[in-house]
């Protein structure tokens, strides 16, 4: 099992800043000053010997990752705009005539996880198949949505990939492209779902965009539970301790609660408690 990057951002895409590239530029010329390189294989051979910040960076797309797996099916998390690059990627490895599926597990249906889709370029390819899965009631109408006038130009219906929606419950275990899926509840607005896939020996959670409360130690069991001997977890980590305890909850904490509280109860955790 092999996870890809292509978008990690929350809220909205962002390119670097010109004063973050300067900032690069100018630890680089320093490390190298004095050097010189008898080719461009002599230069990746010196940047790569850098500290990661100073020749690569991160972020920028909203989030999308890629989930390599032994089979010839894809498995995808969100459509973030971090799909778009991906797209750009698979057509590129597959080409444009050889149809692929793609299955995308939703987080949840907040734009930055969406915004991707409609410049996901095997969408518009005949032969290829995309499984959208949720575990949301309204995650077709979602995409639809966005893909119509005034939001996009292209509708829904210009698409010519084969698009399939299908509920996921949480708790509940389901195989996809060869590997075990099982969702869980997460505490955030309008609720989201991590997911712990398992395959060929591996475990890998998914758990973007889940708040954790401290206090509630029952439903910290449930996340120890859901990480439980994970060989690698991606979570959320968007707020400082300090904003989660202090100005997100008291600003933003009334847009979770239901008619039955249940956002307020059920499937939190502590970050830092031991397995």
């Amino acid at each position: 099992m092999l996870v890809r990057f292509w978008g990690t951002r929350g809220s909205l895409p962002t390119p670097m800043w010109n004063d973050q590239i300067r900032i690069k530029a100018r630890a680089i010329a320093k490390a190298a000053s004095g050097q010189t390189f008898a080719d461009d294989a002599a230069v990746e051979t010196f940047l790569d010997a850098q500290p990661y910040w100073m020749a690569n960076t991160y972020g920028g797309d909203t989030s999308c990752l890629e989930v390599e797996l032994a089979g010839e099916e894809h498995l995808l998390c969100d459509f973030g705009s971090g799909a778009r690059r991906l797209g750009g990627a698979m057509i590129g490895k597959h080409g444009p005539g050889n149809g692929q599926t793609y299955h995308v597990l939703m987080s949840h249906l907040h734009w930055d996880h969406l915004m991707g889709f409609p410049f996901f370029v095997p969408a518009f390819i005949p032969g290829n198949r995309i499984v959208i899965y949720s575990c949301h009631d309204d995650a077709e109408a979602s995409f639809r949505r966005q893909n119509q006038a005034p939001n996009f130009p292209v509708d829904f219906s210009v698409l010519a990939a084969k698009i399939e929606f299908r509920k996921l419950k949480a708790g509940e275990t389901t195989e996809i492209a060869g590997a075990k899926v099982t969702p869980k509840l997460q505490l955030h607005a309008g609720d989201s779902y991590g997911y712990r896939i398992e395959a060929e020996g591996s475990v890998f959670v998914y758990s973007s965009d889940s708040e954790h409360r401290i206090e509630d130690e029952h439903a910290a069991d449930g996340f120890v539970e859901f990480f439980r001997e994970a060989d690698l977890v991606v979570f959320d980590a968007m707020y400082s301790l300090a904003d989660a305890v202090s100005l997100k909850r008291t600003s933003c904490w009334p847009l979770y609660r239901s008619g039955q509280e249940r956002h307020r109860v059920r499937d939190v955790t502590a970050v830092h408690r031991q397995n």
